[in-house]
């Protein structure tokens, strides 16, 4: 039988340089307090309020979904098309490793502290991918459903995972457009198959 130490036994003085930051990030977030789900956590608020995203927040946790202002400047939207267009056309996955935009999309300081409102502290990052479409080519054909899919009903009052969308171009109706139906976060499952067929 092996036994491992707890992370309580660890010397920190015996673990890599490296290490000591996540593992201290780790503790933190374990021995963190909680709140309520819709709640902004204390050790969050200033950097919600830094950042102006206290409405968002809100929204967030009353409709299931929100549109963040100014996450980026106007270059920085450029830069990504532009690499999108590149390197992950027509559609794109594992990002990180083409090119740094990637990355720094994926890190966003805005998106960051929404993201530890929506799912809380220590979240990990798990899928970046891209889809291009031609002008006048038909949205894609994306049934209603919950990002959660693999988790039973009913789903935890608070979130498990956030999907962030980058709109690098007009996001419309005809462009196709993610749609939201607000407020249905709150029933806690997947839509029934009247509720898809109603799409």
């Amino acid at each position: 039988m092996l036994l491992f130490p707890t992370l309580q036994e660890i010397k920190m003085s015996d673990v890599a340089p490296d290490m000591q930051e996540i593992m201290t990030n780790f503790m933190s977030v374990m021995h963190a307090p909680t709140v309520p789900a819709v709640d902004i956590a204390p050790d969050l608020a200033p950097r919600i309020a830094e950042f102006g995203l206290e409405n968002n927040c809100r929204q967030l946790a009353d409709e299931g979904y929100t549109v963040v202002q100014d996450v980026a400047p106007p270059e920085f939207f450029a830069r990504l098309r532009k690499t999108i267009l590149e390197k992950a056309n027509p559609y794109g996955s594992l990002l990180a490793d083409k090119d740094p935009v990637f990355a720094e999309a994926a890190l966003n300081p805005k998106l960051g502290a929404l993201a530890e409102f929506s799912v809380g502290g220590g979240f990990l990052l798990s899928i970046e991918a891209t889809t291009v479409r031609e002008p006048n080519e038909p949205s894609l054909d994306i049934d209603l459903h919950a990002d959660q899919a693999w988790v039973p009903a009913p789903f935890p009052e608070h979130n498990l995972f956030l999907t962030c969308c980058w709109a690098t171009d007009d996001f419309t109706l005809e462009s196709g457009a993610t749609m939201v139906v607000p407020g249905s976060h709150r029933h806690r499952r997947m839509p029934t198959m009247e509720e898809v067929a109603e799409k």
